[in-house]
């Protein structure tokens, strides 16, 4: 699905910071047979997508509402009994 090849891009770009790396990545699975070529173009396609988002966030003025993002975060719902916070809770954090 071409929209959740899309998804998947912005979501690994903003992951990891770099288009460019998420890029590297897909050449390297369409190379070994692990995706084809119109699978990986939607996912490059949601790497700018996720690109332009990172620096349009930086762009805002977001300081104000960092330490409420690290608040909500603490309290997220995701936390679970152990007190071991999640991948999610650590993704929204980090948005601080």
């Amino acid at each position: 699905n071409r929209v959740i090849a899309c998804a998947t891009g912005t979501l690994v770009t903003s992951m990891v910071q770099s288009s460019s790396a998420t890029t590297v990545m897909l050449v390297g699975f369409v190379d070994a047979g692990l995706m084809t070529l119109t699978q990986a173009i939607g996912v490059v396609l949601g790497a700018n997508i996720g690109t332009t988002v990172t620096a349009q966030l930086i762009a805002f003025n977001i300081s104000n509402y960092a330490w409420g993002y690290c608040f909500a975060s603490f309290f997220h719902p995701e936390c679970g009994n152990s007190g071991v916070r999640s991948f999610s809770d650590s993704a929204f954090c980090s948005l601080a």
